[in-house]
């Protein structure tokens, strides 16, 4: 059976108790919720460059930019107007400096509160939303609407194309956290790759980062040395040779804008695609491996 692919999503709660009902219904639905104290603390876990990876943020409306301190600074520039000023209730301060960087994080959030708000404060943090968020002021009161959160959570993640990805290539997901891979393979699932010159470079990037991971790095080898002494091991798969070396061969030939890019532009309309898939032969085979008895 195959294990569910979990849906992450990250709470900023300002370090109070959780909802234990709440967090064992969103289990239920598939999604896995961890909690940090601060926007401060927020950042740091989305932008954190590791296996960990987040589908969405849930933001308390009274969060704190960084533990036991609020934001002093009431002023910013309008998202729609760089000539103008906004200036931020002194209460809201910190709301807004989190709804700014989640923004900018391109992160999908949630604003969430314990208990329902009175009119006032919910007409002002909808007012904040729909300056920096037009499509969605909603605010998820907790104790009354926990179960429409998880709803919305499920339905909107499980129609992104990170999340598809990585349930798709879970297993090849989970050894190679580079960025780039998740690139390529949502241009990949979407038909955008006939024409896209820049997949032999995303390709380097992505063997460049092999060579360091556990199981090549104490050999001090670059990419090209690793995949001609894979060809010489009997016990390595012809197609995981084959594989690696047309990846080799055609990302650095196309990595330096040479005649693989004029192919790629006229002449050979799967070459691209080609490239992505020997690459995953590569990266699944390599996520076999023990580190502890893998000798190249």
């Amino acid at each position: 059976m195959v294990a569910m692919e979990m849906i992450n999503v990250l709470w900023v709660n300002n370090g109070k108790d959780e909802l234990l009902s709440f967090l064992s219904d969103a289990n239920e639905h598939g999604i896995e919720i961890r909690t940090c104290n601060s926007m401060k603390e927020c950042r740091a876990h989305l932008t954190k460059k590791s296996a960990e990876h987040w589908d969405a943020v849930m933001l308390n409306y009274n969060v704190k930019r960084e533990d036991n301190k609020s934001e002093t600074n009431n002023e910013c520039v309008h998202p729609n107007n760089r000539r103008r000023r906004l200036h931020i209730k002194d209460e809201l301060a910190d709301f807004v400096y989190a709804i700014k960087q989640l923004e900018d994080l391109k992160i999908a959030y949630y604003v969430v509160c314990d208990e329902t708000l009175d009119e006032e404060q919910e007409e002002q943090i909808k007012d904040y939303l729909q300056i920096f968020r037009a499509e969605n002021d909603e605010i998820y009161c907790l104790s009354k609407s926990s179960l429409t959160l998880i709803e919305d959570i499920v339905r909107y993640v499980n129609n992104s194309p990170e999340y598809c990805v990585r349930k798709k290539y879970s297993d090849v997901h989970e050894f190679c956290n580079h960025p780039k891979l998740m690139e390529i393979l949502i241009k990949y699932e979407s038909g955008e790759v006939r024409r896209d010159d820049s997949i032999p470079n995303s390709c380097r990037d992505i063997l460049e980062w092999l060579e360091k991971t556990e199981l090549f790095k104490d050999y001090g080898l670059k990419y090209k040395d690793i995949s001609t002494e894979i060809g010489k091991k009997l016990n390595v798969p012809p197609h995981v040779k084959r594989s690696f070396h047309f990846c080799v061969e055609v990302s650095n030939e196309g990595s330096h804008g040479l005649q693989t890019n004029k192919w790629i532009q006229d002449g050979a309309p799967y070459l691209n695609a080609s490239l992505i898939l020997n690459l995953l032969n590569v990266l699944h085979w390599c996520s076999t491996l023990d580190k502890n008895t893998f000798e190249l």
